[in-house]
């Protein structure tokens, strides 16, 4: 089955590299698209099925669940997320390899458990972001 659409927001503008993802059957959460720079998106496989339940998601928008049948065509209008961060911290480190850095990164990660990280290197400062939801 084949799958097209436009991402946009509230304003009717498109929302680039958007994500569409299936959730469900053998290929839940393998199986997507990301949007062209104005939103459009289009894909066709055998796997999809027009029952299959796709995640349309965006970054600082609240996803939406659609079926395959619903996606022919359509503009799917995502809303803005107003989640508000509880708590921000930046600790920094000094890197001398990028080999150092990943396997500082990795333990960092493991025994912090961080639901997100938000990685950078800068002017030789190892950074990471850590956000809880409020």
């Amino acid at each position: 089955m084949k799958i097209s659409g436009q991402v946009i927001d509230s304003k009717g503008e498109g929302l680039p590299l958007a994500n569409i993802t299936i959730t469900t059957g053998e290929k839940a959460e393998k199986l997507g698209v990301v949007a062209d720079l104005d939103g459009n998106f289009t894909t066709e496989n055998d796997l999809i099925k027009p029952d299959s339940i796709f995640r349309i998601s965006y970054v600082g928008f609240i996803p939406k669940f659609l079926k395959a049948s619903e996606l022919a065509g359509k503009k799917i209008t995502l809303m803005e997320s107003a989640e508000q961060l509880r708590e921000v911290v930046v600790f920094s480190k000094p890197i001398r390899t990028a080999k150092q850095s990943s396997s500082a990164l990795k333990t960092h990660i493991q025994n912090n458990k961080f639901a997100y990280a938000g990685i950078g290197g800068l002017l030789g400062l190892f950074l990471i972001v850590k956000s809880i939801k409020k």
